[in-house]
Formats: structure tokens, C-alpha cells, sequence
């Protein structure tokens, strides 16, 4: 009853004080469109189009257009501008000119002709053009000022009863908040039961609204990734955007009137930024602003976000506004500790008082991963609790601050479950099942949870080298069956299960596998076999990544390198090195290295930024991926280090990065997953045109390798099962 009151004295006097504060700066906010010439400005969706074709301005650019037709035919003073433009800041008057003159271009005004924006030496600037501004039903205020239904303003005497009033209640609302903090979330402590609310089986992305009434989602399509809204109690979906990419993150404004979604176009090094009304309409992009995941502040103007260096080995924890204009560091991590940069592994609290920010921890025998609550003002830490995940899907905020939901696991190879973090660091887990959830969201208004159910399933392939064609299962699987290489006349895979990620070998032609490892711990990036029977992959099973090499038939293991990090070996063909991937960390860059199949002193190929190598059949030349600004390029370095020897573009919109060399060293090949399919490109060394040869029409491609006795294609290919999931108090 009390928290009730407190809420309806919150909403009651948080609107006697817009009232007053609109009042103290003149009068009720301006919304609506303007139009002038053949441009539409919309201040509220931020875009300004040009005959319907949106036209792209940066943040202070389009915030002078909004002050220019707000005012149009009236002088306005340069310091004016400036004091509008950038409150509180000291900016010299050529910041102001370099905008004008942006968006005099933008608008297509000529020296010759100002048919906009007029100058007036020594004094300022006079937008000039008539504009045309239509009655708000929202407001009743004509988009000029003029006042055409009286606005029932609270008196005085009764804004400063209400003034002192909320205060009061302010402060009963902390320590009723601070008081049950720990204990909340009453609605999520019975069993869950879920609804399906979509149907693609392809759904990738997953954002709720702050009311609980909206999702966004993103699905898989055959040449790229759509971006969705629906209701929650209404089936209809309104496709909002297509991009041939992939969607890295999405999120709601505050106001529930915008997503915002960035976007990874695979040989890019950075993501963009961009929004669309939920309603539908033209898409905003925001130039110059590099975001991949990220989550906004509730004033909907500010974001924070993860901002990592290969070459550093360093993860920066930031909040930055949409106009990409002052980002601010509040926390920092270097090597073996990091934050995660994936999607919502950063939540920003609904009441704007905390980020929850996703730690991994690698220190020590047993590498863990928590979570840190850090202060978006000061930057001041909270470990909220001391409960250890060995992986964290995602987080995100209850809608009311009361506590966090977590998709993550806690022991290896197990599926991702739900679990509710209370503010006084009791972890409750919420669904013990063999279903993967990811991207969950809790509103505490609509006593609901939602989250993303995912169902995996592969196998690995042979085919004919031309085309892929007959291509015949030989082992699937659940999860995903790679890396995988081959040993003699058997395969060699990482398959998980209940007991971690290990090792297993099935015929090569079929037949049944067999476990080659227990508990091992065998990470998924990268595995190798040589000719005499050995497997080389990378283990955490000192502590830290490193290389560790199995023979295959007795079983035996032996550790071979012992730096910080190591992983992505591939071996040569005598069987004599592994060529391997070294992350950067305190004191290196992230580099290539070689070391010898018996273990010693590794040998440094590279000093600048290359990844994931792959040794020639004749073991002459190194595949990499390495950074051109700005896009990501695949070239060749020599066996015994050194530069980039020859270099070529990746194949447009390509996002993977797994490489293998064709069985004559001709060409480099390269996998191309867009949307839901995956096929083969072949890059050839010489120069000549990339093309495909593969011609699939389903399933991604998870790994793949060619056979260096026969020259056939394997590919482990997979199927994904995904769609959102609601529980709410209907199904409890």
C-alpha cells in the first residue's frame, strides 16, 4: 500500500514539476514536424528527410537544423547557437561555423544563393526559408507558438506545496527501495512456463520495452538478418529493416518510440549505428559513431558499452551520447581479466544509477566469470555478488532496478539457464532443463520473462570437392561437432557434453565414435593433427589458455607452450610445428608464433595484429587475418615470419573468419555465412577473381577442412531452433 502511494506521489508530482520547469523556460515543449522546401524535420524521431529520402546529418548538425526551423525568419546570435548547441561547455566560435556550413551543404545551399540559412556579419544567422508547421493534436499548440486551447497550469502556491512534498517522498522512496531491494522479484520465484511468441525458428536478437507491451527481434534470412516488432499479446509483425550483415544488438528508447540496432558488415572493422521509429518508417544512421553492443542510458541521449583491443589485450568499460561527441572512460581491464563486449553483456539500469557490466576472470586454476555494478558517474565498482558462472550469456536489468536476470552456465558444457540476481547478491536459478535461453528480459510491471530457446543440432559432412555434390552424413550431434581435422583415416572433433568440451574420432567414411578425452577442457577455437598421430588444441586446463598435444592412440597428454592466451594452432605438414595465435595481454600484442610439436621455446612470426593462421600444404606460407584499416583482409606470411607477403579483399559482407588452404595451394578458402546458409568462397593466391563453389541452400557452416589424401570437402553443418519465449503470470 505504501510502495503503491509512493509510486502514484512519484508520477503525480514528477508531472508538477515538468509543469514548473516548462513554465521556468518559457513554455510546453515543442513537437511535430517541420516542413519546408521539399524537407520534412522530425525533431522527436530525429531524421530530416528530402522527398521522402532520409538525408544524414550528424548529431550537432541536425540539432542546429531543429533550433534553425524552430525559429525561422528570426536572428539568432552566434553565442545564442552556441549556448543552445553545447550547454555548459567552452567551444570556439569556428565549432559553430564548421556546422553551418555542414548543413548548408546537406541542405544544398550554394555561396552564390542562401536559400536557407542567411548570414548576418557580425551578428548571427537567420534560417530564411517560410516553414510550415501544422497543429500538434498532441499538445493543441500550433508549431509556432501560438496557443490555441488554454493549458491548465498548476497555480504557484500548489507547485511549491508539491515541490516539498516530493522531496519527502523522494527520500521514503529510497529506503523502501534500499529496504526490499533483496527480497523483491516475488513474481519470478515459482516454476516458469513458457509461451511461444515467434514462429521463424531463426530469431537471433531479442529486446522487451520498458513497459513489457513491445519485443524487437532479429531473424536469420537467406541473405542477411530482419529486424521485428510485435506485441506481446498480438501475433502481427512489422518487419522495420533488412540488412545483408549481421545485427549485433538492439534496444528500445526509453520512450519505447525507437529501436536502435548496430550493424556488422563482415570485412568492417567497426559497427554502425542506427535507429527506426517502432512504427516503421526510414532508418537513421549515425556517421562516425563505431558501435557494436551496446545499452542506453533512460535519458535515451547516452549509451555505455565495451570498447576492446586485440592488441592491447585491453577492455574499457565507456558511456559515450548518440553524437558520438564525449566519450568518457569509467573502468578498464587488462589481460587475463576482461569485460565481455558481446551482446548484453552491459545494462544499464532503468533508474540510471548503475551499469552492470559481465567480468571475465582468467586468473588462477579455475577461470570464472561474474558480475560488476559500476557507477556511471564516478565509475566507483560493486561486486553485487560472489556467485561464480564458469559463462555469462547475457544481463539485463528487472524493469523496475530491482535485481538482474542472467542467462549464463555454471558448470562446463552445460546448457545456458535463467537465473535472478537480487541487489543484495542472492542468485536464484530460475530453469534447469536442456534447452540453451539467451537473452532473457524481466518486467516487473507485467510480472513477465522472456528469453530466447535455442535448439542446436549438427553433423559433419563429405562431398565431392566440385560443388559439394553427394555429400554423405558422417557423425551429428547436438551442438556444435568443430573444430575437426583429420588423423589418419579418422576425423577428429570437440563435441560437448555434461563433463566439458573433449575430444572424439569417428572413420572416416563413418561409423561409430569414440572418446579420445575426459575433461579436458578442449576450447573451440582451433585443433590440428599431424601425420604421426598427434593432436595439438587449446585447454584451460593450467588456468589459461594453452597449447597441449594428445597422442591418439595411447591416450597420453603433454602441455607445449605456457604464455598467456594461446590458441588457434595449426600444425605443419611434417608434423614438426604448431603455429599458433597469442592474445595480447599486459606486456605483448596479439601476434603469431611457432613452436615446436615437442614443446620449448616458441619462436615470434609476427608483431602487428594477425589471427586465427593457417599453414600452406607445403608448409612455405601462413594464412592470416589481419587489420587494413578499416576492414578486416586475409594475407600470406612466410613460415619463418616477418610482413605481409601478399594480401587480398575479402568477399563482401563476408563476417567469418575460418580459413583453410584447397589440397594444391592454389587458392585459400574461405567460409561465407549470410543469413541461415552457408557456403565455400575460394580465394585464389594468384590474383584471379574470389568465387564460390559451393552452392548450398540451408544449414551454416560451423568448420570445415579438405582432405589432403582424397581432396574431398568436410563441413560440419549445423541447424538452429530458435524463437522467443514469454512466461508471465498467466502461465504461472
Amino acid at each position: 500500500m505504501v510502495i503503491s502511494c509512493l509510486a502514484y506521489f512519484r508520477k503525480f508530482f514528477g508531472k508538477v514539476l515538468k509543469a514548473l520547469d516548462d513554465n521556468k523556460h518559457g513554455a510546453a515543449k515543442k513537437i511535430g514536424r517541420f516542413v519546408f522546401d521539399e524537407f520534412e524535420v522530425d525533431p522527436l524521431d530525429r531524421t530530416c528527410l528530402r522527398s521522402g529520402s532520409l538525408v544524414p546529418l550528424t548529431g550537432k548538425v541536425f540539432d542546429l537544423l531543429v533550433v534553425f526551423v524552430e525559429n525561422s525568419n528570426r536572428l539568432l546570435g552566434k553565442d545564442e547557437l552556441i549556448d543552445r548547441l553545447w550547454p555548459d561547455e567552452f567551444v570556439e566560435e569556428g565549432n559553430l561555423a564548421r556546422n553551418v556550413s555542414s548543413l548548408r551543404k546537406a541542405l544544398g545551399d550554394t555561396q552564390k544563393e542562401h536559400r536557407y540559412i542567411l548570414t548576418v556579419q557580425g551578428r548571427g544567422y537567420r534560417f530564411v526559408a517560410p516553414v510550415e508547421r501544422p497543429l500538434s493534436p498532441a499538445t493543441g499548440i500550433q508549431e509556432n507558438g501560438e496557443i490555441h486551447k488554454p493549458v491548465n497550469a498548476p497555480r504557484r502556491w500548489f507547485l511549491w506545496i508539491g515541490t516539498a512534498a516530493l522531496a519527502v517522498f523522494i527520500a521514503l522512496g529510497f529506503a523502501l527501495s534500499k529496504f526490499g531491494s533483496g527480497h523483491g522479484n516475488g513474481f519470478l520465484s515459482g516454476p516458469l512456463s513458457f509461451r511461444r511468441l515467434t514462429t521463424s525458428g531463426h530469431v537471433k536478437k531479442l529486446a522487451v520495452s520498458l513497459d513489457g507491451h513491445l519485443i524487437a527481434f532479429t531473424s536469420q534470412e537467406t541473405s542477411g538478418e530482419g529486424l521485428y516488432v510485435r506485441q506481446t499479446d498480438v501475433s502481427n509483425e512489422i518487419n522495420l529493416a533488412f540488412v545483408k550483415g549481421q545485427i549485433w544488438s538492439i534496444s528500445f528508447s526509453p520512450d519505447n518510440r525507437l529501436i536502435y540496432y548496430s550493424v556488422f558488415r563482415g570485412d568492417a572493422s567497426e559497427g554502425e549505428l542506427f535507429s527506426v521509429p517502432v512504427l516503421g518508417g526510414v532508418s537513421r544512421s549515425y556517421p562516425g559513431l563505431s558501435v557494436m553492443d551496446f545499452s542506453l542510458a533512460p535519458d535515451g541521449h547516452h549509451f555505455a558499452g565495451v570498447n576492446t583491443s586485440r592488441d592491447r589485450g585491453e577492455a574499457v568499460l565507456v558511456v559515450d551520447d548518440l553524437e558520438g561527441e564525449s566519450e568518457r572512460e569509467l573502468t578498464r581491464r587488462t589481460f587475463p581479466s576482461d569485460f565481455d563486449a558481446g551482446d548484453k553483456k552491459v545494462s544499464w539500469s532503468p533508474n540510471g544509477r548503475s551499469i552492470a557490466v559481465v567480468l571475465n576472470e582468467r586468473t588462477g586454476e579455475s577461470p570464472f566469470t561474474t558480475l560488476l555494478l559500476v557507477d556511471p558517474i564516478t565509475g566507483m565498482e560493486d561486486p553485487i555478488t560472489p556467485f561464480r558462472w564458469a559463462q555469462i550469456n547475457s544481463v539485463q536489468w528487472v524493469s523496475d532496478s530491482s535485481g538482474l536476470v542472467v542467462a549464463g552456465t555454471v558448470g562446463q558444457g552445460e546448457s545456458d539457464q535463467l537465473f535472478m540476481v537480487s541487489l543484495d547478491g542472492t542468485v536464484r536459478q530460475m530453469t534447469n532443463d536442456p534447452i540453451t535461453y539467451s537473452v532473457v528480459s524481466a518486467n516487473a510491471g507485467k510480472r513477465s520473462i522472456a528469453a530466447i530457446e535455442t535448439i542446436r543440432t549438427s553433423s559433419i559432412w563429405r562431398g565431392s570437392p566440385d560443388k559439394f555434390s553427394e555429400p554423405k552424413e558422417i557423425v551429428s550431434g547436438s551442438g556444435a561437432l568443430s573444430p575437426f581435422s583429420f588423423s589418419g583415416d579418422k576425423i577428429i572433433f570437440r563435441a560437448t557434453g555434461i563433463g566439458g568440451s573433449d575430444l572424439w574420432s569417428v572413420p572416416i567414411d563413418g561409423g561409430e565414435k569414440f572418446p579420445l578425452t575426459q575433461e579436458a577442457h578442449v576450447d573451440s577455437r582451433g585443433i590440428c593433427s599431424t601425420p604421426n598421430g598427434t593432436t595439438v588444441f587449446s585447454s584451460r586446463r593450467s588456468g589459461r589458455n594453452n597449447l597441449w598435444r594428445l597422442n591418439n592412440t595411447s591416450g597420453s597428454l603433454q602441455q607445449i607452450t605456457f604464455g598467456e592466451n594461446e590458441i588457434f594452432p595449426s600444425c605443419t605438414p611434417d608434423g614438426n610445428w604448431v603455429v599458433f595465435q597469442r592474445m595480447a595481454s599486459a606486456n605483448q600484442r596479439t601476434s603469431l608464433w611457432k613452436v615446436s610439436i615437442d614443446g620449448g621455446e616458441p619462436q615470434q612470426l609476427t608483431d602487428f595484429l594477425a589471427v586465427r593462421p593457417a599453414v600452406s600444404p607445403d608448409g612455405q606460407w601462413v594464412s592470416v587475418f589481419y587489420m587494413e584499416d578499416p576492414k578486416w583482409k586475409i594475407g600470406l606470411v612466410s613460415i619463418g615470419g616477418g610482413r605481409i607477403e601478399k594480401s587480398f579483399d575479402l568477399p563482401e559482407g563476408m563476417g567469418d573468419r575460418i580459413a583453410r588452404w584447397s589440397s594444391d595451394g592454389r587458392s585459400i578458402l574461405l567460409v561465407g555465412n549470410y543469413g541461415d546458409v552457408g557456403n565455400l568462397w575460394r580465394v585464389p593466391i594468384d590474383g584471379s577473381p574470389a568465387e564460390w563453389i559451393t552452392d548450398l541452400n540451408q544449414q551454416n557452416i560451423e568448420d570445415f577442412a579438405v582432405s589432403t589424401v582424397s581432396g574431398d570437402l568436410f563441413l560440419d553443418r549445423s541447424t538452429t531452433i530458435s524463437d522467443v519465449f514469454i512466461s508471465d503470470e498467466d502461465q504461472r
